[in-house]
């Protein structure tokens, strides 16, 4: 009896491991798991998402308008933006993420787009 209790409780806490791969979401957009890496897409079901950008994500952030994402790559950091109400499930991720700005520049469109802070980092 002892062992199938133990049995069930491995089996609940893999479950709990392998079921949790979203990190972050806001209403359309989601920071998922694949592989152990951070992907960034656009909600399209439970568990389903169209990919706008591959690993690695460093951070991200939304508003009711915009979605900013901090991701690395290669080393180095670039800002990535994109508007809500341009996207949907039919368009490309080049078609709607405004990309690969440096810090500097990003901060300048934020103050000018109105660009939500980064609210979670990875």
């Amino acid at each position: 009896m002892k062992r199938l209790i133990g049995v069930c409780l491995l089996l609940l806490f893999l479950m709990m491991i392998w079921s949790d791969s979203t990190l972050w979401e806001d209403d359309k957009y989601a920071v998922y798991v694949i592989d152990g890496q951070a992907h960034f897409g656009l909600k399209a079901g439970d568990d389903i998402y169209i990919g706008r950008f591959e690993p690695e994500i460093v951070a991200v952030g939304s508003n009711s308008e915009y979605v900013v994402i901090q991701r690395r790559i290669r080393g180095d950091i670039l800002y990535f933006y994109i508007n809500k109400a341009q996207d949907h499930g039919y368009l490309n991720a080049d078609e709607i993420v405004y990309a690969g700005y440096q810090k500097d520049k990003f901060e300048q469109l934020k103050a000018s787009h109105g660009l939500p802070e980064f609210s979670v980092f990875f």
